[in-house]
């Protein structure tokens, strides 16, 4: 027996806006990235994983849980999360789409350490 789950992405990104920094020249993509506002964002998500997962083992020990990473998304100017919250803090759509990929990596890095640690898990 097997679950999937796909979460987590838009638990991120509809606090997007509150996580990122306002853009200034020569900004990094990882400087634009409140570590103090972003991490417990994703320590959340992944708490929720792993509640689940316990739930899931305790409950039913023979199955299996699939999760997966996220690709890099496409900013849109009218999007509903993206496009305004890289619009509000004025970072270019071409440099956000880089700050999207460090947080994209840093939320399938932390899958990764999950399913490193939970037997029942499988990213």
């Amino acid at each position: 027996p097997a679950l999937v789950i796909s979460g987590g992405g838009n638990d991120m990104f509809a606090h997007l806006a509150d996580f990122l920094v306002d853009y200034s020249d020569g900004a990094e993509p990882i400087d634009l990235i409140d570590q103090s506002k972003f991490s417990p964002i994703l320590t959340a998500v992944m708490d929720s994983y792993a509640t689940i997962l316990s739930d899931v083992a305790t409950s039913y020990p023979s199955v299996t849980v699939f999760t997966h990473g996220y690709d890099l998304p496409y900013p849109l100017q009218d999007g509903k999360w993206i496009g305004p919250a890289l619009d509000q803090h004025k970072i270019p759509f071409e440099i956000g789409r880089s700050v999207l990929k460090v947080i994209m990596d840093m939320f399938n890095m932390a899958l990764i350490d999950l399913a490193a640690h939970q037997p029942n898990m499988v990213f």
